[in-house]
């Protein structure tokens, strides 16, 4: 006997007869018995016919007929009912203890699992979820079973240099395939690197080209400062007279010589570091001669020292005739060569050059 599945409602059983009650109880069965035994028809619960009634009567006096019975509708005794009530009483009382009769559940089916297919074009460390999953090498892929929803899935190159992330939606069960392209993330890294060495390497050579600009323009100023102090230490040495531009030695020859030697005197002097020095017109001369001016009784423009009169180169000296200027009294004088050599006569030498050559 099979159990039911519906809980509010009782069955009760006896004799191949069953009632439904809503509620299973001792009382419940009685009334099961009750409404069983009111069922019963005398046909279908031992009804028998009378021993011999239908059989003759001998007697002496011949056959006697069997009484006829009237046969009425079975009423059932006080020992079936209290069986039947019996029985009732204890299925209802079971089936209470027992909780209600269930009939089994077919095994509900498991859906169909999704699979995650992932592939990566670089070796990769990769993990599903934060989970590390392992390592899959370039081209290759890995299959990993998943529920259904959203999924992160996340790689690493094996220096760890590169990194990808993904959010992968599972919709449906089967297989999902995610492709993880970590090739353009390197190479956008490998590109990004290059461009920094070039641009750090660019910022080298303008700063070495700035560094030697400023080397330049500081050696320039050093040597121009060089320059500057080498000319004042040699204002000492030379004078330049502002209306002629013309350079003067500061002195005359420390000794007076004749007029031949005053002539190579100049081109082996070395005053002022100049080496272009050569003796100076008479014209040149008188050009120095300035009466407000007075060194030593020597009216001479510059502050040039002078020990005395000073030979002159003119024209007409090429005729055999020397001259001198003499800045005490200012005047141009002349002398004949043969004269020159009977008295040997001598003068200063003082040197000029151009100023600027």
């Amino acid at each position: 006997m099979g159990r039911r599945s519906r809980q509010s409602r009782g069955q009760c059983y006896a004799f191949g007869h069953s009632f439904s009650s809503p509620t299973p109880s001792a009382e419940s069965g009685e009334r099961c018995a009750v409404k069983i035994c009111s069922q019963f028809d005398a046909t279908s619960i031992g009804r028998r016919p009378a021993r011999n009634a239908d059989r003759a009567v001998e007697s002496p006096a011949g056959p006697i007929a069997a009484p006829q019975r009237s046969i009425g509708r079975w009423q059932p005794g006080p020992w079936l009912l209290g069986a039947v009530i019996a029985i009732a009483a204890t299925q209802a009382m079971a089936q209470q203890d027992e909780g209600p009769i269930l009939r089994p559940h077919k095994p509900v089916a498991k859906p169909a699992a999704a699979t995650l297919l992932v592939l990566c074009d670089l070796t990769c460390n990769w993990k599903l979820d934060g989970k590390a999953q392992g390592v899959i090498a370039a081209g290759d892929s890995a299959k990993v079973k998943v529920e259904l929803g959203q999924h992160v899935i996340s790689a690493t190159t094996e220096d760890g240099l590169d990194r990808i992330r993904q959010v992968s939606e599972v919709k449906a069960t089967g297989q999902t395939a995610v492709t993880l392209d970590l090739a353009p993330v390197h190479d956008a890294r490998l590109k990004a690197e290059q461009e920094a060495r070039e641009k750090a390497a660019l910022a080298q050579r303008e700063n070495e080209l700035r560094n030697a600009e400023q080397e330049a323009r500081d050696r320039a100023a050093r040597e121009s400062k060089e320059r500057d102090q080498a000319a004042t230490a040699g204002s000492a040495d030379v004078w330049t007279d502002p209306s002629s531009r013309l350079m003067w030695a500061p002195r005359n020859s420390a000794v007076s010589v004749e007029w031949k030697r005053a002539q190579i005197y100049c081109p082996y002097l070395r005053s002022g570091g100049y080496s272009d020095w050569r003796m100076p017109t008479i014209d040149e001369l008188a050009a120095l001669f300035d009466r407000n001016e007075d060194a030593g009784g020597q009216h001479i423009k510059g502050g040039i020292h002078l020990g005395g009169a000073v030979w002159g180169y003119r024209a007409e000296n090429a005729s055999g005739v020397a001259s001198y200027f003499n800045f005490h009294d200012g005047m141009q004088y002349s002398i004949r060569f043969e004269n020159l050599h009977a008295s040997l006569f001598t003068e200063y030498a003082l040197c000029v050059r151009r100023s600027g050559d």
